[in-house]
């Protein structure tokens, strides 16, 4: 409820006006109280001296605070009238209910220190302390014949429309005006139409908008006692003078003067009529209300809640009923109980109400009932039949949770686990009870059967296998009323104590008593048979070119013993041994531990002799030549070779071979692949420089002299002289203009000599440099106009070609540039230049065309190049706190960043992001497994373990690729294999 003694502003004297009231502060925040009665001989005229229109503008002006400093126009008093604009009589609304809706408006009263006309008027309307509409309205005021006119001191006229309900208080905050500045002209009727913070007010305070004085009043009863508390609502008039007069019939006081009354006893349950009267300003306004008490609230009921029985789905709840007051489960009293009991389900809670009749005081008991005892679930046993020989079973039962298991009908012991020993060949009773009853309880009865006997272990008689036997007959004492079996399911079965198993192999023999399930066994192992061994295959090699001997070799079999001898009294361990050539013999084999022998015979032949290496007579070659004859001793019996395979020979001891290169000569005994070889190289010939071209270049305007250059060859000196007395270096030397010579050549260390002649022509003049004037370019500007004095007989151009040129000594040129004025002599190649440079208008550089390389193997970092453009700086930070020179930079493999640019002494920035993959990554050199080559053999099978993802090769270039791991080479020889990342 709206308390408005909250509100209630004090006053002072009037200053102006007797509406015009004081000012005081609140929570730093000012408060100017506008007092408006509605009795004869108020300030404010009944009637508006001027007529007015009203315009709602579309938008109203968005406010935040303004701080107006010029006030020409302000608001000084406010009031609430009637929709014709006359002011409330103060009786005339008697007998008018609360919340009544009454049309009207929103009147202003206007303070005035300079020229102001068609005012915009923006406000808050605050209902009862709550915010209300808010209004935006301009103001056009008009005189008789309609002619806009100025606003004038103390001039009062309605500034918006408005509702207002009776009784309720309202409150204008947050007021904003400004206004047209000087004479108002006749037909101006618009607006201002911006907010603005000089011809404006905005005075921060609020008004309080007095309506017609209304008496009203709250009040709230309780239901412990018979006492009133009594709330003012009044509004209207005058808040600072209210004078109070409560009447409270049959109440203790009957009087108060105070304007919220409290604790007001009026004794007993009855209807009581209270009238408030409030004077204000001579008016008085009274309202009566009828006050009903209903008694104060019984005791709550003292709830009998009985323990559930067993298996109970409900208790009946009692308690003693007092007499004029009802009860229900409800808290609306949708239900009621009667007798002073009801029904509850067990497991469950609630709350009985009771409330005096004819009343809303109410009092509760909460109750709770507990769940009810169950007859447990018979247990099921599990009796398991009992296993051969045993004394006694475990039965078997789900316990369940609550519940407790004993063998006696007393429970003297307890069953725990839901398991328990019971004898074989016995009977008896499992017992189920609800912990903590002695009553529900159920049972089973449980019968064990007599246990079966499990028989003897057959005693099995298994002998040792003859040799090569393939089988032997094993025996045992066969037992009556036992059957006998190889299976455990005796799907078959043994008769006679006896039966046949294989050598070298192991088993199980299952006894049974008839009938029964009770089994028992005895394993067996019979041994394997002695076995003659296999006459070992002698591997006999060839012998070696020059061999003393040779290893023979065999397959060596485990459980086999080998020797050269019958006797065995030497052996021969891993399968090899070594014998001469030229020799034969035997090897004897015999299986370990017996005498069963067998024998292989061998013989070796005579070894093959290698011939002498060719002694080679390798001569100089002679000058320019392309071949030499190379020469050698050759041996009967032998044959020669340039080649490996012997498919070409060489005869009578002599052959042809290619200056500056090598090679090898091979020599074989006839009828044999014994082969030695001798190498050889020859020399590469000398050779007749080539003719040295001269370069003579044109003598430049004035010169005495001019460089004349060549390309000079390694391993060729060079002179101007032809005794090479002296030489010349680095091909060039210097020659006077307009002469003559000779160039000589000569390869180093021979007499080899070539030369060439030259003529140096006559210098030409150049002429002066042209003086450039190169303005400052202006702001934004593309080009400039560059001049110069032109002199008579010289032509100039932009272009050292001079395929253009320039006349009239002025050309344009690119802000942001530079070039040279080419100057040249007419008739002449003497050329002289000037340069210029042309400043940059002020822009955003390009951005940086970054060269990001792929990273080479194994990299940690590349280098980002990009063209440095002058008067530009560049940097891998924003700020520029670092610099990037020479247009390159390194950045590590598998990152990311940005390089910025920045036109020298500005801030015009601009970026280039960039990307580095990662780094190919070498892969690890292939370990190569070289054999040793086989006797007489040409070539090796060379392995590796080759990677996923590695391409191998014998070839730098990878023009060939070698597949699986292996490759073929040729004995005496030797080679690389590359390896390289797929990619």
């Amino acid at each position: 409820m709206d308390r408005i003694s909250n509100c209630q502003l004090g006053s002072r004297p009037q200053s102006s006006g007797f509406f015009e009231r004081g000012v005081f502060q609140k929570s730093s925040l000012w408060f100017l109280t506008l007092f408006f009665f509605f009795a004869v001989g108020s300030v404010l005229p009944n009637k508006a001296f001027s007529q007015t229109t009203i315009i709602t503008p579309a938008t109203p002006f968005v406010l935040n605070n303004p701080g107006c400093n010029q006030e020409n126009l302000k608001v000084i008093e406010i009031e609430f009238r009637d929709s014709n604009g006359n002011v409330f009589d103060p009786n005339a609304l008697d007998g008018t209910a609360i919340g009544t809706v009454i049309v009207g408006g929103i009147w202003a009263k206007w303070q005035v220190s300079g020229n102001g006309y068609n005012p915009h008027i923006q406000y808050d309307i605050y209902v009862n302390d709550v915010k209300g509409p808010s209004q935006a309205n301009c103001v056009v005021l008009e005189d008789a014949s309609g002619n806009t006119r100025n606003v004038v001191n103390n001039e009062v006229f309605k500034i918006g429309n408005f509702s207002w309900e009776y009784g309720d208080k309202l409150e204008v905050k947050n007021l904003y005006i400004n206004w047209n500045t000087g004479s108002a002209q006749a037909n101006n009727k618009s607006c201002p139409t911006s907010a603005g913070n000089a011809q404006c007010s905005y005075p921060g305070v609020v008004f309080l908008v007095r309506t017609p004085l209304v008496a009203n009043f709250d009040f709230e009863t309780n239901c412990n006692d018979f006492t009133v508390d009594f709330e003012n609502l009044t509004t209207g008039g005058n808040p600072a003078d209210y004078v109070y007069s409560w009447s409270f019939t049959g109440g203790n006081p009957a009087t108060s003067a105070a304007s919220d009354p409290q604790n007001v006893d009026f004794g007993s349950a009855n209807s009581y009529n209270v009238t408030l009267q409030v004077t204000s300003g001579g008016i008085v306004k009274s309202l009566q209300k009828t006050v009903t008490l209903y008694g104060i609230s019984p005791v709550a009921p003292v709830l009998t809640v009985p323990t559930p029985l067993c298996d109970a789905s409900s208790v009946t709840i009692t308690f003693t009923a007092a007499a004029g007051v009802e009860y229900s489960l409800d808290s609306d009293f949708s239900t009621s109980i009667t007798g002073g009991s009801f029904t509850a389900n067990v497991s469950s809670s609630g709350t009985v109400y009771a409330r005096t009749v004819g009343t809303t005081c109410t009092s509760n008991s909460t109750y709770t009932v507990g769940p009810a005892r169950v007859t447990p679930v018979a247990p099921v046993l599990t009796v398991p039949a009992p296993t051969c020989d045993a004394a006694s079973v475990t039965i078997t039962f789900t316990a369940a949770t609550g519940v407790e298991y004993s063998l006696n009908s007393g429970f003297t012991t307890t069953i725990t686990n839901g398991s328990f020993a019971a004898n074989v060949n016995s009977s008896g009773t499992v017992y189920a009870r609800t912990i903590g009853t002695t009553t529900c309880v159920s049972n089973s009865n449980y019968t064990v059967d007599p246990a079966p006997l499990t028989p003897a272990a057959p005693v099995l008689e298994v002998p040792d296998p003859l040799c090569d036997a393939t089988t032997v007959a094993i025996t045992f004492t066969a037992v009556d009323g036992v059957e006998y079996s190889l299976n455990s399911d005796f799907s078959t079965t043994i008769t006679d104590g006896s039966f046949t198993a294989d050598v070298n192999s192991s088993g199980t023999v299952y006894a049974k008593t008839t009938g029964t399930s009770c089994m028992i066994s005895s394993g067996f192992e019979v041994a394997p048979a002695p076995v003659t061994p296999a006459a070992p295959v002698l591997d006999v090699p060839a012998p070696a070119c020059d061999a003393a001997s040779v290893t023979i070799t065999f397959t060596a079999v485990v459980g086999v013993e080998y020797s050269l001898n019958s006797d065995f009294s030497t052996t021969i361990t891993d399968g090899s041994f070594t014998a001469a050539t030229n020799s034969s013999g035997t090897v004897y084999a015999r299986t370990t531990g017996t005498t069963c022998m067998i024998s292989s015979g061998y013989e070796v032949a005579s070894a093959p002799v290698t011939p002498a290496a060719p002694v080679l007579e390798v001569p100089d070659p002679l000058c320019d030549a392309t071949t030499v004859a190379i020469t050698f001793t050759a041996v009967d019996g032998v044959e020669y070779s340039l080649n490996s395979d012997f498919s070409t020979t060489i005869t009578d001891g002599s052959f042809t071979a290619d200056v500056n290169s090598s090679g090898t000569v091979y020599a074989k005994t006839t009828g044999t692949s014994c082969v030695i070889s001798s190498g050889f190289e020859v020399a590469p010939a000398p050779v007749t420089p080539a003719a040295p071209v001269l370069d003579v270049p044109a003598p430049a305007c004035d010169a005495a002299s001019v460089t004349i250059t060549f390309t000079a060859v390694v391993g060729v000196e060079y002179s101007l002289n032809s005794d090479f007395s002296t030489t010349i270096t680095d091909g060039s030397f210097t020659a006077n203009v307009n002469s003559s010579g000779t160039v000589y050549a000569r390869t180093t260390g021979t007499t080899c000599t070539i030369s060439s002649g030259y003529e140096v022509a006559p210098a030409p003049v150049t002429p002066a440099a042209p003086v450039l004037d190169v303005p400052a370019p202006a702001c934004d500007a593309t080009t400039v106009t560059i001049t110069f004095t032109a002199v008579d007989g010289v032509a100039y151009s932009l272009n050292s070609d001079f395929s253009t040129t320039i006349i009239d000594g002025s050309f344009t040129a690119d802000v942001n540039s530079s070039g040279t004025v080419y100057a040249r002599t007419t008739g002449t190649t003497c050329v002289i230049s000037s340069g210029y440079e042309v400043a940059p208008a002020p822009v955003t550089p390009a951005a940086p065309v970054l060269d990001v390389p792929a990273p080479a193997c194994d990299a940690a970092s590349v280098t980002i190049t990009f063209t440095a453009v002058d008067g530009v700086e560049y940097s891998l930070n924003s700020d520029f706190s670092t610099s990037i020179t020479d247009g390159s930079f390194t950045a590590d493999v598998n990152s990311n960043g940005t390089v910025y640019a920045r036109t020298i002494g500005t801030t015009c920035v601009i970026s280039s992001g960039y990307e580095v993959a990662p780094a190919p990554v070498s892969p690890a050199a292939p370990v190569l497994d070289v054999p040793a080559p086989a006797c007489d053999a040409t070539t090796v099978t060379i392995t590796f373990t080759a990677l996923d993802g590695v391409e191998y090769s014998l070839n730098s270039d990878f023009s060939t690729s070698i597949t699986d791991g292996s490759f073929t080479a040729d004995v005496n020889s030797s080679g690389t294999v590359y390896a390289r990342t797929t990619g």
